[in-house]
């Protein structure tokens, strides 16, 4: 996926996206899959080496719940913490195809706790990671 082709991208699905919650997360072989209630369409992240990218389809998983590979720890991870969590920032690296999601829930203390998703889409070093952002945000007020 060409820079400014995935600048042009991010640009076109973040307003969709932002303030939307994650009701689902699942892995399909190398492609992430989040579930944003976004009329029957989930944000697709392609993290195959050939062909790494980010892009929101009306794909739905086509394997039935017991014919799923087993839960990695990252998709373990992502479930724990990004389901249930609005997304309140989408960014692309000016000058590199790395996207970075961010997301905030609360969590059991009644805090804002964020989380950041960063996508890499470089080829054939394509790759995500999720990674709590060091402070709590105390609740806010409604």
């Amino acid at each position: 996926m060409d820079n400014s082709y995935l600048a042009a991208l991010i640009a076109e699905i973040t307003p969709e996206i932002l303030g939307r919650s994650v009701v689902r997360a699942s892995v399909e072989g190398h492609t992430l899959l989040l579930d944003l209630r976004l009329s029957g369409r989930q944000l697709i992240v392609s993290l195959n080496r050939t062909n790494p990218a980010i892009y929101l389809s009306s794909r739905t998983t086509a394997k039935p719940i017991s014919e799923r590979s087993n839960s990695t720890f990252f998709l373990s991870s992502l479930r724990k913490h990004i389901v249930d969590a609005r997304v309140v920032g989408v960014r692309k690296h000016p000058m590199d195809r790395i996207v970075q999601l961010d997301f905030e829930r609360t969590d059991a203390g009644d805090n804002i706790v964020s989380f950041s998703l960063t996508v890499v889409l470089t080829g054939r070093s394509a790759n995500a990671s999720l990674r709590r952002n060091p402070q709590i945000l105390p609740r806010r007020n409604k």
